[in-house]
């Protein structure tokens, strides 16, 4: 499964930046020993509540999260928490709640990261220019939204647009909105999984999903998980899609032979009679030796099958030309 660099379960790891202070620039390259020790200092948070702005304004510019440590007068200081912010999106936990409530200040934070809106009011959650603002550029914070706003046509279809994934936070009514769907699907595959009953019963929607990620398969309605051109088009991406088709088509010796030619191993998922099926097994080794782990037990101990397996790995070998994936 890959974790997307947005998702709810990504570890998000600072990055050194400079502060961009107008009022006093601190020039991180030449500060004195001492001074960066006391930025170390509080950085580990042995110097809790600081409140010399210097340092703080140093030490965040470094580890936006540090401001955690900081006094309550300068969680509330606009220059420290900004930078704070750029540095580290989710440091906006630690902001001051008068900063949080700010709108004029949020949509400046919003400007540098989509993390920030966690953090905000529920009032600011529920503001749809703050959110619109923010889920524009950066579509993973809709999971931060309202409610209210989790239904908002628009917004849910910038987000889904930017990354598909996020269809799962928006409201049922939503996830079965076809244009929705298939925004999210276009954007991501596994979109699909949270679409809507009557959606992932749609052809065109499960067509779009399947051709790209044959494993999407899975996430379809019964009925389409037994329409052969679906099944046809998810084992040609993917072999191994095969375990979710239909008991029917997983008897069907030309999606069978597809997902072979894909993957050898997707053998395992044909149907028992296939499997042990003479004629059949020679086709399917022809195209891919490693289904051989999963042709019937009789048909292993065939001498006519083990003859054939021997040759075709005997002309890879001399020709470099596979028979197995």
């Amino acid at each position: 499964m890959v974790i997307h660099q947005y998702s709810p379960y990504y570890v998000f790891s600072p990055i050194r930046t400079r502060s961009s202070s107008k009022k006093k620039r601190i020039n991180l390259s030449i500060i004195s020993p001492n001074f960066q020790k006391k930025i170390d200092e509080f950085i580990d948070g042995e110097l809790i509540e600081e409140n010399d702005r210097e340092v703080v304004l140093a030490a965040v510019s470094q580890h936006g999260w540090a401001l955690e440590y900081a006094s309550d007068d300068l969680k509330n200081d606009r220059e420290v928490v900004l930078a704070a912010v750029k540095n580290a999106g989710t440091a906006f936990e630690f902001a001051g709640q008068d900063l949080k409530e700010n709108k004029k200040f949020v949509l400046e934070v919003n400007s540098h990261t989509g993390h920030a809106l966690k953090y905000m009011s529920d009032a600011l959650k529920d503001d749809r220019m703050v959110v619109l603002q923010v889920v524009s550029k950066y579509g993973y914070s809709l999971q931060h939204v309202s409610d209210n706003l989790k239904d908002d046509r628009e917004i849910v279809l910038k987000a889904v647009s930017q990354h598909g994934w996020t269809l799962q936070y928006a409201s049922d009514d939503l996830k079965n909105d076809r244009e929705v769907v298939l925004t999210a699907i276009l954007n991501d595959s596994y979109a699909l999984q949270y679409a809507s009953i009557d959606l992932k019963n749609d052809r065109e929607i499960v067509l779009e999903a399947v051709s790209n990620y044959g494993e999407t398969l899975q996430y379809a309605s019964t009925d389409l998980k037994d329409d052969r051109e679906i099944v046809l088009e998810a084992v040609k991406q993917n072999g191994l899609s095969l375990q979710y088709a239909s008991s029917y088509l997983k008897d069907d010796k030309e999606i069978v032979l597809e997902a072979v030619s894909n993957y050898g191993e997707a053998f395992e998922y044909a149907s028992d009679d296939l499997k042990n099926n003479r004629k059949f097994v020679l086709e399917v080794l022809s195209k891919n030796t490693n289904a051989i782990k999963f042709v019937s037990k009789r048909l292993q101990k065939d001498r006519g099958i083990r003859f054939k397996l021997k040759e075709l790995k005997e002309i890879r070998r001399s020709t470099g030309f596979g028979f197995g994936t």
